[in-house]
């Protein structure tokens, strides 16, 4: 299911740096960074649940 996110959440980064494009490498570094750990947390949160 992460995966699914993962991917809406590239989409939307894509067409939002095509619209905005003004080369900003610190907010492509900050949505990588919030990205990765949201992965991570959903990893963590579908590892307990199946733990459960």
């Amino acid at each position: 299911m992460h995966k699914v996110i993962y991917g809406i959440l590239i989409l939307i980064y894509t067409l939002y740096s095509f619209f905005v494009s003004d080369g900003s490498e610190v907010g492509f570094i900050m949505v990588l960074t919030i990205v990765l750990i949201f992965s991570v947390v959903l990893e963590k949160g579908n590892a307990n649940k199946t733990t459960d």
